[in-house]
C-alpha cells in the first residue's frame, strides 16, 4: 500500500514538475517505490525497473468526486473556483486507498475549511463523464 501511495504521489508530481529541480525528488520517490515493491514481492530491483516505464510513472486511475454539502435549512455550499471562476460543489481527486466517500470528505474540508459528514448512506448519486 506504501509503494501504491508513493507511486501514485510521484507520478503526479512528476506529470506537473515545471523544473528538473521539482522532477528529480519526484523521480527519488519513484525508486523508493520500487524498492519497496522488490521488498514486498522478493523480487531484485533489476526484476521490477521494468515497472518505472508501465507502472510507476503513471498516476493510477484518476478518481475524482464531488460533495453536496447541505444544511438543514437545504443550503447547499458552492465555492468559486480558482481557475475560471466559475461556481461549483467542492471536490477533487481520490488518493490512492481512500474510498469515494472519505475522499469527498476530505476534499470539501480540504477546499472549504468546512467539516461535513456522510449523511447519504454512502450513496453514489452521480457520475460525470
Amino acid at each position: 500500500m506504501w509503494a501504491d501511495k508513493l507511486r501514485d504521489i510521484s507520478a503526479v508530481g512528476l506529470q506537473h514538475a515545471p523544473t528538473i529541480y521539482d522532477r528529480e525528488p519526484n523521480a527519488g520517490v519513484q525508486t523508493i517505490a520500487m524498492e519497496m515493491v522488490a521488498l514486498a514481492t522478493a523480487q531484485s530491483l533489476a526484476a521490477v525497473k521494468p515497472l518505472r516505464t508501465t507502472h510507476i510513472s503513471r498516476p493510477g486511475p484518476v478518481v475524482a468526486g464531488t460533495a453536496a454539502v447541505v444544511d438543514e435549512a437545504g443550503t447547499i455550499l458552492l465555492m468559486r473556483r480558482s481557475d475560471n471562476g466559475l461556481w461549483n460543489m467542492p471536490g477533487g481527486g481520490m488518493e490512492v486507498g481512500e474510498t469515494p466517500v472519505a475522499g469527498v470528505v476530505r476534499e470539501a474540508y480540504e477546499e472549504t475549511g468546512v467539516r461535513c459528514e456522510d449523511k447519504a448512506s454512502s450513496r453514489l448519486l452521480g457520475s460525470h463523464g
